[in-house]
């Protein structure tokens, strides 16, 4: 099956816009709840994801979202991330492997609890 860049396009822009509606709703939420609950947010986030890519991604869904929950959390641009990635897997740039490399990125990494008031 040949996969062009315009349907690469599409995916993205579907994907990001459900991500986009999401951010929305928490937003929506801490301001009339104060705080939402971070598991619950996390856990719909997941759900969210996986029913927009799944039909795009098959069986590579479950690594999608983890990996973009990933990205998420660091904080990086596309670029660092892939950067620490290529260096966790013990890759230099030019894709061979290294002697020496990186066995942990960030062991556990938090994306909802983020910019939430800490006041009760």
């Amino acid at each position: 099956m040949h996969v062009s860049e315009e349907d690469v396009d599409i995916v993205v822009h579907h994907i990001h816009g459900v991500i986009e509606s999401f951010w929305t709703r928490i937003e929506h939420t801490r301001v009339v709840l104060k705080k939402p609950a971070e598991a619950y947010w996390q856990d719909n986030f997941r759900i969210a994801i996986t029913e927009a890519a799944k039909p795009f991604l098959l069986a590579r869904t479950d690594r999608f979202v983890n990996e973009l929950e990933l990205f998420l959390a660091s904080g990086l641009n596309i670029e660092a991330y892939d950067a620490v990635y290529m260096q966790r897997l013990g890759w230099n740039t030019s894709g061979s492997i290294t002697t020496n490399p990186v066995h942990q990125v960030v062991p556990f990494l938090h994306i909802f609890d983020v910019g939430f008031d800490q006041d009760e």
